[in-house]
């Protein structure tokens, strides 16, 4: 059985990882990445977040 998770990140390098682990866990299923645009800049994060899920 997976856990359906929503991952919020900021584009931090902690929270980039964070996304690369998920998606790499089998009992993990991940739904959706969001941005927020707190510590970062939003469409260089876009881009980074799209190349780490692809």
């Amino acid at each position: 059985m997976t856990t359906p998770v929503f991952i919020l990140q900021d584009g931090a390098v902690d929270e980039l990882m964070s996304v690369v682990l998920a998606t790499r866990m089998s009992e993990v299923d991940v739904l959706g990445v969001g941005i927020a645009n707190a510590d970062c800049l939003g469409e260089p994060t876009v881009r980074t977040t799209r190349k780490l899920l692809h």
